[in-house]
């Protein structure tokens, strides 16, 4: 386990394989918080037909 840490400590490419982690984890979690707030403006675009519908007359 130890030559594993002195690994990532001293090779510099082990920084920029940490940035792509955490990039990818931020465009996943951006995904995420994207998909349910469409889930729920479609949802609330449903309820305002419902509401408007009646009003039209139609």
């Amino acid at each position: 386990m130890q030559k594993f840490r002195d690994f990532f400590r001293e090779d510099p490419d082990a920084i920029t394989v940490d940035w792509i982690v955490l990039t990818a984890s931020l465009v996943g979690l951006a995904v995420v918080v994207a998909a349910s707030f469409q889930a729920g403006s479609d949802g609330l675009a449903a309820q305002l037909l419902q509401q408007i519908a009646p009003a039209d007359g139609y």
